[in-house]
């Protein structure tokens, strides 16, 4: 609960005064990687292919899952308008972050095989670029427009689907707590 309660604290400053927090919210997710689901901690390693493409994390989880992330400073919108009735334009972090991830998701596989494993064993990973904080409903329709066509290897989050992730697991943890209590 702590460690969630300082990342949101690192979100809403990032949010509110519009500062750029990417690395201090990169480093509490990696400190807390049960953010993002406890598959990404119990049994979980963090993992390199290549380093030349400067990746934010990379994590196998015990499930033999490669779930690869980019992370962009909370207080950036993903999304801009050109005036005030125009359609909404990828914004050019957004477009880096998804670009530097295909490129690091395409070099993972291409020395490996879905049925066997490559020179980097990896089968299918999953992306997810992470980026944006209290986006409003334009924004928000957007990202599920782009999740639509980008689905299953890459997925755009908002640190707010990252907050909410974290407190199901945190549930999550407890619930466990509750049927096996601690020594």
């Amino acid at each position: 609960e702590k460690g969630l309660g300082e990342f949101i604290v690192i979100l809403d400053d990032s949010f509110k005064n519009d500062e750029l927090k990417e690395k201090e919210a990169k480093q509490k997710i990696k400190e807390n990687r049960w953010f993002l689901g406890l598959e990404c901690e119990i049994g979980a390693t963090e993992k390199q292919v290549d380093i030349q493409t400067a990746i934010d994390l990379h994590i196998l989880t015990d499930f033999n899952q490669d779930k690869v992330f980019e992370f962009k400073s909370p207080n950036l919108q993903p999304f801009y308008r050109k005036g005030d009735v125009t359609r909404l334009y990828m914004k050019t972090e957004l477009g880096e972050a998804m670009h530097q991830l295909i490129i690091y998701l395409r070099k993972t596989n291409l020395y490996s095989f879905s049925k066997e494993e490559g020179v980097y064993g990896i089968r299918g990973p999953s992306g997810y670029v992470v980026m944006g904080y209290k986006l409003d409903q334009a924004q928000l329709d957007a990202l599920k427009d782009w999740n639509f066509h980008l689905r299953p290897h890459v997925l755009l989050l908002t640190y707010d689907d990252v907050v909410s992730n974290a407190k199901r697991q945190l549930e999550n943890i407890k619930s466990v707590r509750k049927v096996i209590p601690r020594p």
